[in-house]
């Protein structure tokens, strides 16, 4: 018999293969988004546009974001 841990349904997840992203604002909240493995280890560079295309589509808040950084 194949083990739960906690699955209601008894069904395996796939693994996630997108990364955290936290997205810290000026106001000091923090927000968090999913990208793409090739495109986290870019650094700030590469990750503000992506940060601006997520509140552009309602991913993530409105507001200014200070900082970004790889959770996991």
């Amino acid at each position: 018999m194949a083990m739960n841990f906690g699955n209601p349904r008894g069904r395996l997840r796939s693994r996630d293969t997108q990364v955290l992203i936290a997205a810290t604002y000026d106001d000091g909240r923090t927000a968090y988004f999913r990208v793409p493995p090739s495109q986290a280890d870019g650094g700030t560079a590469t990750l503000m546009p992506l940060a601006q295309a997520a509140q552009r589509s309602g991913e993530l808040p409105d507001g200014a974001i200070t900082a970004l950084k790889r959770v996991r």
